[in-house]
């Protein structure tokens, strides 16, 4: 796993082999996280020596602002796999990294260095407790490595957007490296400001909603112990989560700032299932000519398709979830409209490209599969959010200004239609398509005046529109 937060798909992990010394041999091999969830596995690979190095890069959740990251992060680790075989990169493994290098490479045994920087690592923190080795915890195992590794991940990314964060970790590191303390004192500042601005309690609550929504269940004990509240070098009776239930009010944790980062998120996710779905209808249409095989479940575009989807609409979830918590009228009642206007879109075009999908809502709870509804069950809902969406578009002011890239009370009126049409409701539709709409690009043209012409013809006669093949 790759666990800052939770790395998601298609992030890319390298891994190379070392010598003794921890100097690469010249062999490497790459893949990438398979899930939201961080999770990566190296199909074949053979090693001549018994130390590795990783190296991730990609983007993360958040749990101290509760979304994904804007900006991608890399996090490294290094292990001895001569008996594990499994290894996780987390906030640990790449704090550690530098100063495991410098003493191996000094004339300590890996396995010594090891335990020193942990003793060393965790000291910074003020937490006296030890850990098994970094690469072998998880923030989803629910004891003490997973409290601690929460705990210092939290401290470490307060008040920080990614750029700053990364940063801060890249001073912090070349600090550590050098002696096993932190001699800085803007970092040791940094760190103080971390502590005492911990909010265990609403991490873990935004963890459990993040899973939730993955379809998992998140547990982890309240990881306040491992935190110096008040600084003083001791964590003892005297340091406590400060109670902010009164101080800071719902709608602050979930910010109109968050709002908009994570509606971005998931408007580039849709961009990219756009772009991919132009493909892959191209590729239906010229059989044979591309390289792209639409009727393969191993084929990459179709897999990279498809998460991009279901990424737009996990993000589109987590707005929804998180607005409905806090009473969604209290931030602009247009994001709320986004997000189902977002939701509404992809599922529409899931139905027309693959007929029975998975409909996600973010409220499953505990279950390891989403059953798949069938074309018409996705098209339906789809058609709900939609109306909703349309609904709260008209009577809310739009906070983005003019952007053709967004779904918005300019074009809601197209996706409407389609969705009508696709329910073969050719008189609903003709309602939809008696104005002309504005149009949609995202990061390819979706809506414009001759699309919205097709789909005319399409209302009145037994035509199918040029951008799509409907499969009822």
């Amino acid at each position: 796993m790759i666990e800052k937060g939770p790395f998601v798909q298609g992030s890319k992990v390298a891994l190379y082999e070392l010598k003794n010394d921890l100097s690469q041999t010249g062999r490497s091999f790459k893949t990438q996280t398979n899930s939201d969830l961080g999770a990566f596995r190296f199909e074949s690979v053979s090693l001549e020596s018994q130390y590795v190095e990783l190296e991730t890069s990609g983007y993360f959740y958040n749990e101290v602002k509760g979304g994904l990251s804007s900006s991608e992060i890399t996090l490294n680790a290094l292990s001895d796999v001569s008996n594990r075989n499994a290894v996780n990169v987390n906030l640990l493994t790449h704090l550690e990294f530098g100063r495991v290098k410098k003493l191996v490479q000094s004339g300590s045994s890996f396995s010594s260095a090891k335990k020193q920087v942990e003793r060393e690592l965790l000291k910074c923190f003020a937490i006296t407790d030890e850990i098994s080795s970094p690469e072998g915890i998880s923030i989803t195992d629910n004891n003490k490595g997973s409290s601690i590794l929460l705990a210092i991940s939290t401290i470490m990314l307060y008040d920080k957007s990614e750029g700053e964060f990364t940063e801060f970790l890249a001073k912090f590191m070349a600090d550590f490296a050098d002696n096993g303390v932190i001699d800085n004192q803007t970092l040791r500042e940094g760190i103080a400001a971390g502590q005492q601005n911990a909010h265990p309690s609403e991490v873990i609550e935004q963890m459990k909603g993040f899973y939730a929504n993955k379809g998992v269940q998140f547990e982890c004990g309240v990881f306040s112990k491992y935190i110096d509240f008040n600084g003083d070098g001791v964590i003892d009776e005297n340091d406590k989560e400060e109670d902010n239930s009164n101080s800071i009010a719902e709608d602050v944790l979930y910010s109109e700032g968050l709002v908009r980062q994570d509606l971005s998120g998931a408007y580039a996710a849709l961009e990219q299932f756009v772009g991919l779905q132009l493909k892959i209808e191209h590729a239906r249409m010229v059989k044979g000519a591309s390289s792209i095989n639409p009727s393969s479940a191993n084929d990459n575009t179709l897999n990279e398709a498809w998460t991009c989807a279901y990424k737009a609409i996990n993000m589109a979830n987590l707005v929804i979830r998180s607005m409905e918590r806090i009473g969604w009228d209290t931030i602009l009642p247009y994001y709320y409209a986004d997000a189902h206007a977002i939701r509404a879109f992809v599922y529409e075009q899931l139905a027309v490209l693959w007929g029975n999908v998975p409909v996600v809502t973010g409220e499953e709870g505990v279950t390891d599969m989403v059953p798949q509804r069938t074309q018409n069950e996705v098209v339906e809902f789809a058609l709900k959010d939609a109306q909703k969406a349309q609904e709260l578009f008209n009577s809310s002011v739009n906070p983005w200004g003019y952007a053709k890239h967004k779904l918005s009370e300019d074009n809601i009126g197209v996706l409407l239609a389609e969705l009508q049409l696709t329910l073969q409701q050719k008189t609903k539709a003709q309602q939809y398509l008696q104005k002309d709409w504005g149009e949609l690009m995202c990061g390819a043209p979706v809506y414009d005046s001759e699309y919205e012409e097709a789909l005319r013809k399409e209302a009145v006669a037994n035509t199918v529109a040029g951008g799509h093949v409907r499969q009822l």
